[in-house]
């Protein structure tokens, strides 16, 4: 982003969202030797528990982009494992292969400036309040407008009222997947 768009690394935001997380995520012996040589400086990214391995992909992802410059406070780790909760995410590895559906992600590049000053409004719609209130908190300490919706009634009124530079949104929402 940086080489590229000549973006400001103060002003990349990252959020690592639902996956499986590290409570799910069992791996092989073979293979947790290959992360623990490929990152031999990043401390507790495999778990060993009741004999078995497990990978934790949140630290990894996010030390990572650390290491890339992004700073602590524009990281956002939801902690939300897929497998724990797949009555409202797919999950490959809790379904055996057995979904067909998948989860998406989008990057946007915002390049909305008034006179040198962020302008750009962003609405959050999740039916999780505590994601919504974490995405909200730290993107408006980082500059943003932000606004929000809880299902997707709600997320569809309001973008046909007001325009959004950037909409950030669950995948199943209620109220639009019914």
């Amino acid at each position: 982003m940086n080489n590229r768009y000549g973006s400001n690394i103060d002003n990349i935001l990252v959020g690592i969202g639902p996956s499986i997380g590290p409570c799910c995520y069992e791996i092989g012996r073979d293979l947790a030797h290959q992360f623990t040589n490929k990152y031999e400086n990043y401390n507790h990214i495999i778990i060993e528990r009741d004999n078995k391995v497990y990978l934790d992909l949140w630290k990894v992802n996010y030390l990572q982009i650390r290491d890339k410059g992004v700073k602590d406070r524009n990281i956002i780790v939801t902690k939300i494992c897929t497998s724990c909760h797949n009555d409202k995410f797919y999950s490959y590895r809790k379904e055996k292969g057995g979904t067909k559906h998948r989860m998406i992600a989008a990057i946007g590049l915002i390049s909305n400036l008034e006179g040198g000053k962020m302008s750009t409004k962003i609405l959050v719609v999740d039916d999780e309040h505590s994601i919504v209130e974490l995405l909200k908190y730290n993107l408006e300490n980082s500059g943003y407008e932000v606004k929000e919706a809880y299902d997707g009634e709600e997320a569809l009124n309001m973008v046909s009222q007001e325009r959004f530079d950037l909409i950030i949104l669950d995948l199943m929402l209620p109220k639009l997947m019914e």
